[in-house]
């Protein structure tokens, strides 16, 4: 039988950490409080003491997944040195914006409750709209931070080459968290499809080389030469090709 812990709040952590286990391995759609009240090894009106309903009891447990995964995540990036402070190299792993990249990639690795809580969370959104504001909370949390290493990383870089809008860092933001997020859930389900070394080192190439932004997020350095054909052109150069073939 599971420990059970004496005080209060020790008894409600207890709980909600079966909740989470309980959703992790089945998910929301089957989960009931009586899988609680056994995994936590208590009646189901103790549950009720403590809890409104299993919705509540759910969405508590998710509370407490993220919030200690986003703490996770924030100290390990606190480890990484400004890029300003000599501590990295351009094109290098150095830096605390890949580092963010690499420390939410190893989520599924590191917390693998919190990472598959995510994934069944996102799978019931539109089912609850409680869920759905608990996970859009999580993500707003997630964009703010990143954009903070975003301009942080361009303050760092002194950036004069490519200035970028407001609007701009924020969008770079929301790529970065969908690039940490995506990596996180490829490595909850294959653990050997994500080499995090790599993917914050590709990152930071990619980050450090990209182009000079117009105000509509275009990059004239690097336009997309596909577009600047016409039809007409297109069909001439194939009637070209078309006419070599025949002359061989």
């Amino acid at each position: 039988m599971p420990h059970r812990p004496d005080s209060t709040d020790a008894r409600r952590e207890h709980v909600r950490r079966a909740a989470l286990e309980c959703l992790v391995d089945g998910g929301f759609a089957s989960l009931s409080v009586q899988d609680i009240a056994r995994r936590a090894g208590v009646s189901t009106g103790i549950l009720y003491h403590y809890f409104t309903n299993k919705d509540d009891i759910l969405l508590q447990a998710l509370a407490m997944a993220f919030r200690e995964a986003d703490a996770a995540l924030r100290a390990e990036v606190a480890r990484a040195p400004h890029m300003g402070s000599g501590g990295g190299a351009a094109g290098g792993p150095g830096g605390r914006l890949p580092r963010y990249l690499q420390a939410a990639a190893t989520m599924g690795r590191d917390h693998r409750e919190a990472t598959r809580a995510l994934m069944a969370a996102l799978g019931h959104t539109g089912a609850s709209p409680e869920v759905r504001d608990r996970v859009a909370h999580l993500f707003a949390d997630f964009r703010r931070y990143a954009h903070e290493l975003v301009l942080e990383d361009l303050e760092d870089l002194h950036e004069a080459r490519a200035p970028m809008s407001r609007a701009q860092t924020e969008a770079a933001a929301a790529l970065i968290v969908a690039m940490g997020i995506g990596l996180a859930c490829q490595w909850a389900v294959d653990p050997d499809a994500v080499n995090t070394d790599a993917a914050g080192w590709a990152f930071q190439r990619l980050w450090r080389t990209r182009g000079p932004l117009s105000d509509d997020g275009e990059s004239p350095a690097a336009p997309d030469r596909r577009v600047s054909v016409s039809r007409d052109d297109a069909h001439d150069r194939e009637d070209d090709r078309e006419d070599e073939r025949g002359g061989l």
